[in-house]
């Protein structure tokens, strides 16, 4: 058999995210709340909050538990990455609010793009040990794990750019294939 023709089982790719989700858990939950908030983190952790507490994504003061405000009285809002922002309200109602509870959306995603790139790698590769030895090397980026365990959307939008570009792929080949075998 060609390595052209070489088919991935479902049984590769449940064996690929079974084992590399389990390593990239290991590696993102351990410490996740062991640090303070800080930085950017504080805009997704106030609007959650502000959520819990009036419904709308306000930013909440914790020192004066009351939305913040502008000089004019106004309350500041956060709709920037609302979406990520209500996956932290997710979290933080099922988990209470903690560093870990808020910070957990960010390793799910993270968990999801290592699993993302370990199948990918095994469909355009079709070798087994490629597939993980790749995603373990990516597993080692200490810059990754850092964003992965970071109450930002660095790693949702990571892993649905994977995804729209493996979608684009799966299109132009299927588009382009008749095309070209004429």
């Amino acid at each position: 058999m060609s390595f052209a023709h070489k088919k991935i089982t479902l049984f590769q790719l449940l064996f690929v995210s079974v084992i590399v989700a389990f390593l990239a858990s290991a590696q993102a939950v351990p410490h996740l709340g062991d640090r303070n908030f800080f930085n950017d983190e504080f805009y997704h952790v106030e609007a959650a909050q502000g959520m819990l507490k009036t419904g709308e994504l306000v930013q909440w003061d914790f020192t004066h538990n009351a939305p913040r405000t502008t000089d004019d009285g106004d309350e500041l809002t956060y709709t920037r990455s609302w979406v990520y922002t209500m996956q932290v309200v997710a979290a933080v109602q099922v988990f209470g609010f903690s560093e870990w509870s808020a910070r957990l959306p960010s390793v799910v995603w993270y968990v999801l793009l290592m699993m993302t790139l370990s199948c990918a790698l095994l469909i355009f590769t079709r070798r087994l040990w490629i597939a993980l030895g790749t995603t373990a090397c990516v597993l080692m980026m200490t810059q990754l794990i850092f964003y992965a365990q970071f109450v930002r959307m660095y790693a949702m939008v990571i892993t649905l750019s994977l995804w729209g570009a493996l979608a684009a792929y799966a299109l132009l080949r299927t588009v382009l294939t008749p095309v070209l075998l004429r």
